[in-house]
């Protein structure tokens, strides 16, 4: 699908702002996938709800998850290289 909307891969430990997307080190869950809507607002992409094809394809599509944002459409991650969590 090439209409997907791409968020950029942000390879430090801190928010990237809008449309970014980094690997995350959870003290107790370990590595966590953080997405970042247009509006700047972070959540995870989980495996339990979300697959990653190779060319970096999110499915079914992102939802932000908090209160009133709006923000939901298809993703593809920018700079992904496979496996669990790239």
């Amino acid at each position: 699908m090439s209409d997907r909307v791409p968020l950029w891969r942000n390879p430090t430990d801190s928010p990237g702002g809008p449309y970014t997307w980094r690997i995350e080190k959870h003290p107790v869950l370990g590595e966590l996938l953080t997405a970042t809507c247009e509006r700047g607002h972070e959540s995870w992409l989980t495996t339990k709800k979300h697959s990653i094809a190779d060319d970096g394809a999110v499915s079914p599509s992102y939802v932000c998850p908090i209160d009133g944002c709006g923000w939901h459409v298809y993703v593809r991650l920018d700079g992904w290289t496979g496996g669990v969590f790239g």
